[in-house]
Formats: structure tokens, C-alpha cells, sequence
């Protein structure tokens, strides 16, 4: 699952890739987007 930061200080589920690699070039898309870092967890 990719969660964002929403502004109140929670987050939110965006979307839940099929694969882990997937899942890391959608984060670093949003990332390159935004210009926030991107944190990786397992």
C-alpha cells in the first residue's frame, strides 16, 4: 500500500500495487511531484 501525508498530520492510503517494484516507481512519481522524500518501508 502508498499512503500520503494529509495536511492534518494523518495519511491515506493511494493505491496497492500488485508488486513491490511497482509500488517504489509510483512513490517516486508522487515524489517527484511533490519534491518530498520518499520513505520506504516493509
Amino acid at each position: 500500500m502508498i499512503y500520503g501525508e494529509t495536511m492534518d498530520g494523518g495519511s491515506i492510503g493511494i493505491t496497492d500495487p500488485e508488486t513491490f517494484e511497482r509500488a517504489q516507481l509510483i512513490a517516486a512519481y508522487l515524489a517527484s511531484l511533490s519534491g518530498l522524500p520518499v520513505h520506504i518501508e516493509c
